[in-house]
């Protein structure tokens, strides 16, 4: 009997030695783990842009710039003149930012497609309010006019015309 009371205290101090992992020293590795962190998200970072930016076509090469709202008009008659706060930041790299008095209200990815005879710039909002309110987030103008100095805009349903031109940086 005091053997095995004997031999039960052994096997306890012992458990109780792993358990505390023996007194070895713990390795630091919070420099190879935050290399890999950086990595890990720059890698994440790379595959978010390729998924989030589409190829444009070469018919969307002309639209590639920063725009300013200059005036914009509506079906029923009410017309904005000397606009000056909106922009609309058409990105060569596929993606768009659209900032009012100087805040980024919306931002997506933008292309330009043909539907039959018209000319269409497609918004896809990621962030924004017409993120939620439009189909997919994907809103269509019509392009009326486009040229170095000037882009003419209508809303798929004509209700309403927003002119732009270059913005001034």
């Amino acid at each position: 009997m005091k053997q095995t009371i004997q031999l039960l205290i052994a096997l306890v101090l012992c458990w109780s030695l792993m358990a505390c992992g023996g007194g070895e020293k713990a390795t630091n590795n919070a420099d190879s783990t935050q290399a890999d962190t950086a990595e890990a998200n720059k890698t994440t970072e790379a595959t978010e842009v390729s998924e989030e930016s589409p190829e444009l076509s070469e018919e969307a090469q002309p639209f590639v710039k920063k725009w300013s709202m200059t005036s914009f008009s509506h079906n029923d008659g009410r017309k904005e003149e000397n606009i000056s706060n909106r922009i609309l930041n058409l990105k060569e790299d596929g993606t768009f930012e659209e900032f009012f008095n100087k805040r980024v209200i919306a931002s997506g990815t933008w292309n330009v497609s043909k539907e039959g005879e018209r000319q269409m710039l497609v918004l896809t909002h990621k962030t924004g309010e017409m993120s939620t309110e439009l189909k997919d987030g994907e809103e269509k103008l019509t392009v009326k006019e486009i040229s170095a100095d000037k882009m003419i805009t209508e809303d798929d349903g004509g209700k309403m015309s927003e002119t732009f031109v270059p913005a001034s940086e």
